[in-house]
């Protein structure tokens, strides 16, 4: 009996091997001496080799629209709730790697701070290294940061605090990325208490790190120069024109960087110098460029992303400033019912 169930196990291996090949797209299977598993389908057994193929990258725009299905496929495996104690080390690092992509991806495309948090705990409890307590614990910051943003209760602005104490003391004397995002986060979290002022200093703080730092001019740096931009504008202090340049500058490195259609950082630029233009009186201009952020909102979230109300609200307000009352309160409407929904 046991020759002829290992008889019916190898030939089962010899099959599926078979059958992939002849596949018309086919998937290498990896064979070991207790398990055959495809490493291009998320697995107990295929966490490292598939992290590996699972590139998302918060820096880099152009790695979001080829990694959806990806993230689609990771929420399911997390879901089924696997035994992370049965992993191998090196499983269980790969699996932190993704954890904390996953929880990039929640914080700086998707805007889901409470997704975040959850794959950011996990990533947390699994990557063991400075450099990836130092990240975690930065995106950690930015999600809280969201948080308060939309709450303004003192316990998200703490833990945000909180985190992004935990970052600097990881480099108390050293300069790094991971240093300028927390000052960033410090920024975020001034801006959301309308203390732009302060906001400023931690902006200029974080953009000075990035500029000594080799290759250090990436996206990031390009994001933080628009919040940079949204501050000085909010101070009300006749510097308008130097933030709109700011903002212009912006948009002209994101066109450069092609793919604008699938880029939610440059309709973000977009949505910034909409902003501008309308309190620089200018609704015309204001009013073309809040509906092409729309249209790439669209494109990018649903027609019905609850990323729509701000701009929609922002168009009201533009069409208010012109004098169209009909077209103010429709868009309007269409903001509150978004918001509420």
């Amino acid at each position: 009996m046991r020759l002829r169930l290992g008889l019916a196990v190898t030939l089962l291996a010899i099959s599926l091997i078979a059958n992939a090949t002849q596949s018309s797209s086919p998937n290498e299977l990896i064979i070991q001496k207790d398990k055959i598993y495809d490493p291009n389908t998320l697995s107990m057994d295929s966490v490292k080799e598939y992290e590996q193929k699972f590139d998302f990258n918060w820096h880099d725009h152009a790695s979001i629209e080829s990694n959806k299905k990806k993230i689609e496929e990771i929420e399911l495996f997390l879901k089924s709730n696997p035994n992370y104690s049965e992993m191998s080390g090196d499983d269980q690092e790969a699996l932190g790697i993704m954890a904390y992509k996953l929880g990039t991806y929640y914080t700086h495309i998707a805007r889901q701070p409470n997704m975040a948090i959850d794959k950011l705990n996990l990533a947390d409890n699994l990557l063991p290294g400075k450099e990836d307590k130092a990240w975690i614990n930065d995106q950690l910051a930015f999600a809280y940061e969201m948080k308060y943003s939309v709450s303004n209760e003192d316990v998200d602005k703490k833990q945000a605090e909180a985190y992004t104490e935990k970052v600097f003391s990881f480099y108390p004397k050293t300069k790094n990325k991971e240093i300028a995002f927390a000052y960033c986060v410090r920024g975020f979290l001034a801006d959301d208490s309308d203390d732009h002022e302060e906001a400023e200093e931690n902006f200029k703080q974080a953009l000075a790190i990035y500029e000594k730092i080799p290759h250090g001019k990436d996206e990031q740096y390009h994001r933080l120069q628009s919040r940079l931009a949204m501050s000085i504008l909010a101070q009300d202090d006749n510097r308008d024109e130097e933030a709109f340049k700011m903002l212009t500058d912006v948009r002209k490195y994101w066109k450069a960087q092609g793919n604008e259609n699938q880029n939610p950082y440059a309709a973000r630029n977009l949505f910034a110098l909409a902003q501008a233009q309308l309190k620089m009186d200018k609704p015309n201009d204001a009013r073309d460029t809040v509906n092409k952020v729309i249209a790439l909102y669209q494109s990018m979230y649903g027609r019905d992303s609850e990323q729509l109300v701000q701009p929609y609200q922002l168009l009201a307000d533009t069409y208010k400033k012109m004098g169209n009352r009909e077209l103010a309160d429709s868009y309007q409407v269409k903001a509150n019912e978004l918001d509420n929904s």
